[in-house]
C-alpha cells in the first residue's frame, strides 16, 4: 500500500541529478525485480529552494508533484523524507538533517542521499536524535544497491586484508565514491572504521611511486580494470582488447591521478584510486584473508535514464515501509568518518 505522504527536501535541486532520478521514480513510478513498481505515496512533496520552475512545471502539471515554499509545510504529516544533496551526495548543507528530524513525526522514517553529516561527530549527533524522536534514519548513494559485473561480493564470515577501487572525478567526488564503493564489502568483512585512520593521499607521478613501493596492489588494479568495458584509449579508436596496466599505459592515461592508502583499526587496507582517463567506470577489488580476489564492475547504466537508481529507489521506498536496508545501522556514521578522514587528507 502506497503511504500517505512522501517529503522529498532537495537543496540545489537540478535535472539532472540524484534527487531529480529518485523523485521522478516516487511520482512515475520504476521497473524492480521483475515488476513495475508505481507511485511510492498519495502525496509525494518536494521542497527545493531555488529549483528551476521550468523544471518542477512538468511534473506538477503530469506526475501530481506538490510543491512546497517551506520546509515546514513540507514535512507536516510526512510518513517519510527523502534528503537529497546536491551533485553526488557530498555538499552537506549543516545542520538540515537535524531540523528536519526534530519536525518529523515520531514514528517516521529519513533516507539521506549521500553523506549522513560533513563529519563522525555531526553524524553521531543525527544518529542520536533520530533514536530520541523514534525515527529511522539511514543513509547512502546509488552504490551500495548497484548492481555488479559479475555479481561477486565478498562472503560473510570472511575478512578482507586488501582492498582498492578505481574511480573519477575531484577529490570530493572521488573519495565518496570510493568510500560508498568500498563500504558494504569491507563491513561485511569485519573492516574497523573507527578514528584513528592512518590515511596518505599521493597525487601525480607520487601515486606510481607509491604502487611500486607496494604502499597499494598492482595485482588488485588489474583485477578491478579486468571488469571495465570502458577502458580509454586506443580501444575508443577501433574497439580492440587492451592490457592497460601490462602496457604501462595507465600513467599515461591517467589525468590528475591521486590515490588515498587507508589502514585500518584491524590492521586492513584500502586504495581508492582516481584515475579520469583511464576508465570512465567504477571498478572494485577485495583480497580476503584467505581465498582468490573477489573484483567486480558497480554497473551504473548511463544517461539519461541512469537505470541504476532503480535498485536504490526500491531500497528506499522499502525502507519508507518498513523494511531493513541491506547494511547495518552504523553506516551513516562510518562512512562519515572514513570520508571525513579522507578530505582532511
Amino acid at each position: 500500500m502506497a503511504l500517505s505522504k512522501i517529503a522529498v527536501i532537495a537543496p540545489g535541486f537540478t535535472q539532472p541529478s540524484p534527487a531529480q532520478q529518485i523523485l521522478d521514480r516516487f511520482l512515475a513510478g520504476y521497473p524492480a525485480n521483475g515488476a513495475f513498481r508505481t507511485r511510492a505515496a498519495n502525496a509525494i512533496t518536494l521542497f527545493a529552494p531555488g529549483a528551476s520552475p521550468d523544471t518542477l512545471a512538468p511534473r506538477i502539471k503530469d506526475l501530481g508533484l506538490l510543491q512546497s515554499g517551506n520546509l515546514e509545510d513540507a514535512l507536516a504529516g510526512a510518513e517519510a523524507a527523502l534528503i537529497a544533496w546536491p551533485g553526488p551526495g557530498h555538499a552537506v548543507e549543516p545542520g538540515l538533517v537535524e531540523t528536519i528530524l526534530a519536525q518529523l513525526k515520531p514514528g517516521a522514517r529519513c533516507f539521506v542521499h549521500g553523506l549522513l553529516a560533513a563529519d563522525r561527530e555531526a553524524a553521531a549527533h543525527a544518529d542520536d536524535l533520530a533514536r530520541s524522536r523514534r525515527i529511522q534514519l539511514t543513509a547512502a548513494t546509488v552504490l551500495p544497491c548497484t548492481p555488479r559485473l559479475p555479481e561477486a561480493h565478498l562472503k560473510r564470515g570472511s575478512t578482507a586484508s586488501d582492498s582498492l577501487i578505481v574511480v573519477q572525478g575531484d577529490d570530493h567526488e572521488a573519495t565518496l565514491h570510493g568510500v560508498e564503493g568500498l563500504h558494504s564489502d569491507l563491513e561485511r568483512g569485519g573492516t574497523i572504521f573507527d578514528l584513528p585512520l592512518e590515511i596518505r593521499k599521493y597525487s601525480g607521478a607520487a601515486v606510481w611511486t607509491a604502487g611500486d613501493r607496494g604502499e597499494w596492489s598492482r595485482e588488485l588494479l588489474g583485477a578491478a580494470l579486468s571488469r571495465s568495458n570502458n577502458p580509454q584509449g586506443d580501444p575508443m579508436t577501433d574497439g580492440r582488447t587492451q592490457d592497460l596496466l601490462g602496457l604501462g599505459l595507465v600513467p599515461r592515461l591517467a589525468r590528475n591521478p591521486r590515490a588515498w592508502i587507508t589502514r585500518h583499526g584491524d590492521g586492513s587496507r584500502s586504495a581508492i584510486l582516481a584515475l579520469d582517463g583511464v576508465v570512465t567506470d567504477i571498478n572494485i577489488a577485495v583480497r580476503p584473508r584467505s581465498g582468490p580476489v573477489v573484483s567486480a564492475q558497480l554497473y551504473r547504466p548511463p544517461a539519461p535514464n541512469q537505470a541504476a537508481f532503480h535498485h536504490l529507489t526500491a531500497v528506499i521506498e522499502d525502507f519508507f515501509n518498513g523494511a531493513v536496508p541491506p547494511w547495518s545501522g552504523h553506516r551513516g556514521i562510518a562512512v562519515a568518518t572514513w570520508h571525513a578522514a579522507l578530505v582532511a587528507r
